[in-house]
């Protein structure tokens, strides 16, 4: 068998392929991403009663929902449409890690 010695096949460095993130609803996310998610917001409220002393306020949770969606784009090539049921989700898990760090606070009174 003959080979052509002009040619060059270079391996292509997988590190250096595009990605292209995928766009999605929210309700189209898998359970593990929703868990993922929910993780994410409630570790950022957390973060920010423990090193503030305080809940965060409307423009930090609106910071905090901007960084969940790049979160996602970053490490799972998500692209998140701001849906109806995003938004619901954010402030359902919002309002229960503060009701959640309330009541851790009220047990050590």
């Amino acid at each position: 068998m003959h080979y052509d010695d002009g040619y060059i096949f270079d391996d292509a460095d997988v590190d250096n392929v595009p990605v292209f993130s995928e766009s999605r609803r929210f309700s189209l996310l898998d359970s593990h991403e929703k868990m993922l998610l929910r993780d994410y917001i409630r570790s950022c409220i957390r973060e920010r009663r423990e090193f503030s002393g305080r809940f965060p306020t409307e423009d930090e949770l609106v910071e905090i929902r901007k960084r969940a969606i790049s979160v996602l784009e970053d490490e799972w090539h998500i692209t998140l449409k701001n849906d109806k049921q995003w938004r619901q989700f954010f402030q359902d898990n919002v309002k229960a890690a503060i009701a959640k760090l309330q009541k851790e606070t009220e047990g050590n009174e």
